[in-house]
């Protein structure tokens, strides 16, 4: 069997910040969280929690139901100014474009739904609920061996996905956005990665990151 040829360009694009006007999960948290949540952020930039134990303990604190919150990410919640005409312009040129996130899924989906972007790969958090309200976060992308500690290990995506393109593109603004650069190069914002022995000497793939 004959191996697939590297398709030209990929995407990656975090989603808070990035790829929505603001932090997303934030505004969801201001509105429905009980408790102090922002106490989780302080342990995390002082060091004492890892970024994965600070997110599921504030997505722990939200209380609205599915519908409500949901509805909310809908009603309140944008994405950059921009975007939508950045990912027809990609689609245009066949570039793929993949969303990565620390986020929960029926938030990001909710507003991708709304602007007509519901068939972007997403790669997220996942909320689990019983009788409409939050019980627990999965971690579907968690990799313990990871030095990030997300719960979203973002630079796993791109190591699985390298082989199959000659250009991949990282586009985010936050420190599990370094994942991608650090896991197999260095902490550059722009580096290349060489390719393996088994394809042809002269094949580069580039990985350009930027923050």
């Amino acid at each position: 069997m004959t191996p697939a040829q590297p398709q030209h360009l990929v995407i990656f694009v975090d989603f808070d910040g990035t790829a929505a006007e603001e932090i997303a999960s934030n505004r969801l948290l201001e509105r429905f969280a009980e408790g102090d949540w922002r106490e989780w952020d302080q342990q995390f930039d002082e060091g004492k929690i890892s970024f994965k134990d600070c997110v599921l303990e504030q997505f722990s604190m939200l209380a609205g139901t599915r519908e409500e919150m949901s509805e909310f990410s809908r009603r309140e919640l944008r994405l950059r100014a921009g975007f939508h005409e950045f990912v027809q312009y990609c689609r245009a040129r066949d570039y793929e474009i993949h969303i990565l996130s620390e986020a929960l899924d029926f938030m990001i989906h909710a507003i991708l739904e709304r602007e007509g972007l519901g068939n972007l790969p997403v790669y997220c958090d996942r909320a689990v609920f019983n009788s409409n309200r939050l019980v627990r976060v999965e971690l579907p992308h968690f990799c313990e061996d990871c030095h990030c500690k997300a719960g979203n290990c973002k630079g796993g995506h791109v190591e699985k996905l390298r082989d199959r393109y000659d250009f991949i593109v990282y586009i985010g603004d936050g420190s599990n956005d370094l994942c991608p650069a650090k896991k197999r190069i260095s902490s550059s914002p722009a580096a290349d990665w060489q390719s393996s022995a088994k394809r042809r000497a002269s094949s580069t793939i580039r990985l350009r990151i930027f923050i």
